[in-house]
């Protein structure tokens, strides 16, 4: 899976949420650790999901 994919598809949005399972977190984990593009989006989600007051944990990594 790449970068693109896991953007588009909502899936880094359900990471940031803590919804994702074993398999994706840690594929998205390992993507993290290779691009910078996914980290930037991430961060960006994280500040919208917090904007919104939305009840989460951030992601440990």
């Amino acid at each position: 899976m790449d970068v693109k994919h896991c953007i588009e598809s909502g899936l880094l949005d359900k990471f940031a949420k803590n919804q994702t399972n074993v398999e994706d977190t840690k594929m998205i984990e390992n993507l993290l650790l290779e691009s910078e593009e996914l980290g930037e989006a991430l961060e960006e989600i994280l500040t919208r999901l917090e904007n919104e007051n939305f009840p989460y944990e951030k992601p440990i990594l």
